[in-house]
This record gives C-alpha cells, sequence and structure tokens, in this order.
C-alpha cells in the first residue's frame, strides 16, 4: 500500500471536490510468492489523493478473506462523513483471482465502504481469536483514538475527535460510535496501533490490545470483557524509541517497528533476576520525557515534599 506521483486514470472513481487536482495517488499491489521467489507486481486499485497528508495507514486481510484498507481522509475532514466518497474510511473489498477487485454484496452502502468517520487510521489488525477489527485512529488537536471497528459504523471525524466535539459540530455526539479507548495531548500525539496478543512469550498479556504513541516510547495495553467492553488501559513496557508500527508472527508473538529501522521483540521481565544494574544518568531512567523541563513519562505519578 504506497504513495507514488499521479500518472493514469484512477481504478477507483475519484470522489475528491470538482476541480480539485490529485497531490497524488495511492496504490494497492500485490505481491506474489512462489517457491520462494517474489513474482511481478499486480495493481490492485489506484485513488487519487487531494493532499500530501492522511493517506491511512494498513491492509489486512480479515477471518472472512475479504481484503480492509485504512483510507485516510486526504486532510478533506468533511469527506470521512460522506459514505459515497472514499476517504476517511475502512474500505473492504473482495481480492478476485486474475488480480481485480469486486463490491462485497454485504458491504452496508453498496459500495467500497465498511465503516466511516476517520482522520488518518494508523495501522489496523483482527483480533485472531474472535474477528474483532481494531483501528487507531490519529487525532489532530486534543485526542488520541482507539475503535473496534463495526459494519457500517460513523466514528465521528470531522464532528467529532474522539469524544470532543469539534467547534463547527451540528451533530450529536449520540449518532456517532464512541472510541473505546482515548487520551488527550498531554499523554501522546499520534497513535500508532498495534495487536491483541495471542502469543505464549507474554502470559501476562493474552487477550490484551497492545499500542503505542508516536511521541512516547510507552507501550500500553488495553483490557476488555469477553463482549468487548473495555475494562482498563495499563503500562507495560517503556523504553520503545520511535515506533511507526507493529508486526506479528504466525505464533501471535508481537514485534515493534522503531524509526531507526530497528524492529524489537518482547519478553517477559522478571524484575528480581535481571541482573540490570542501575541507571547512571537521569536520561537512562526512561522518567522523563524532557529533561529540561522535567515532564514526566506517562504513567509516573509526580509527588513532592510535604
Amino acid at each position: 500500500y504506497m504513495s507514488v506521483p499521479t500518472s493514469g486514470a484512477p481504478t477507483l472513481p475519484s470522489t475528491m471536490p470538482p476541480g480539485t487536482a490529485p497531490d497524488h495517488q495511492n496504490v494497492v499491489v500485490e505481491w506474489r510468492m512462489q517457491g520462494g521467489v517474489v513474482g511481478s507486481p499486480r495493481e490492485l486499485l489506484r485513488v487519487d489523493w487531494p493532499q500530501f497528508n492522511h493517506d491511512g495507514g494498513d491492509i489486512v486481510f480479515g477471518p472472512d478473506g475479504m481484503l480492509y484498507i485504512a483510507s485516510g481522509e486526504g486532510g478533506l475532514g468533511a469527506a470521512a462523513q460522506d459514505t459515497s466518497s472514499l476517504y476517511g474510511k475502512i474500505l473492504r473489498v473482495v481480492v478476485n483471482a486474475d488480480g481485480s477487485y469486486s463490491i462485497p454484496p454485504d458491504n452496508p452502502y453498496g459500495n467500497a465502504t465498511w465503516a466511516y468517520g476517520f482522520r488518518n487510521p494508523w495501522r489496523c489488525s483482527f483480533d485472531r481469536a474472535n474477528g474483532r477489527l481494531w483501528c487507531a485512529d490519529v487525532g489532530q488537536l486534543a485526542r488520541e483514538e482507539v475503535d473496534v471497528v463495526k459494519k457500517g459504523a460513523n466514528y465521528g471525524w470531522d464532528q467529532y475527535e474522539g469524544s470532543k466535539r469539534n467547534l463547527d459540530a451540528s451533530r450529536p455526539f449520540s449518532e456517532f460510535e464512541p472510541p473505546l479507548h482515548e487520551y488527550d495531548r498531554s499523554v501522546g500525539q499520534a497513535v500508532i496501533g498495534g495487536y491483541v496478543y495471542r502469543g505464549s512469550a507474554l502470559p501476562n498479556l493474552v487477550g490484551r490490545y497492545l499500542y503505542t504513541d508516536l511521541s512516547s516510547s510507552t507501550l500500553w495495553a488495553i483490557e476488555t470483557h469477553n463482549d468487548g467492553r473495555f475494562v482498563g488501559n495499563t503500562v507495560v513496557a517503556n523504553g520503545l524509541g520511535t515506533v511507526l508500527s507493529f508486526g506479528e508472527d504466525e505464533a501471535g508473538e508481537i514485534y515493534a517497528v522503531s524509526y531507526d529501522g530497528v524492529v524489537s521483540r518482547f519478553e517477559q521481565s522478571n524484575a528480581a533476576n535481571t541482573g540490570a544494574s542501575m541507571p547512571t544518568t537521569l536520561s537512562a531512567t526512561g522518567l522523563f520525557t524532557d529533561l529540561a523541563s522535567l515532564k514526566t513519562a506517562p504513567g509516573l505519578i509526580d509527588y513532592e515534599v510535604n
């Protein structure tokens, strides 16, 4: 799933405002591996994109065999509320054997839209145990949110940012699907979605959704009831660095991809038997996000001498 310079006609019909020239095109391409050899690319679809930002950020096959495509709103906030537009959506298509695509007959709006009202969904994943689709949606000025995506649901942008009403909103919050979890800019500035952990190396985290934030080195875990209702959100690790994405292997183990090109894996800590020495500098403790102002990291409780 990549952005390319504009060339040729889009495969999906353009839904940009009339008279708007595309900045680039977003293309979904299939690469097929046979016998350990990667074959030639085959283009599935191509979409005109109005601005340089908010392209969205994932493609993933669901347990139903359909391809789900996370599409940002391309800088056109109101387009996220238009079900006929391709922007600000979770799209769902059938990938045919000949490399073409088609619209599943049970899509709720008769086109590629499966759910809508997103700003820039950055990383989506299916829980391999129950098939729930999780997406992290990057906010604008006030809120970051984590959503469980449901068929036909409207997640609020650009009327609401998380549960926070935008100034020009004209509709009540009750019309929208609320985020499962949200946080403000004191915690992070760009949510990075992960996975519901289903591996064996981290038994305490089984069934919890792991995610981070671009401006934080913290790994959080969301716990839910069996029916999907929110239970809590806890810090489970620090010191991740600048993580851009997560990955999952066949065994359900989780990996983090950092901005500097490092791929990290996770293992259960044993505080009583790590042999680690005491940090010798404040920066090595992970207690502060800004040493100049001594701004503490998320999860740390400030105190003063009474």
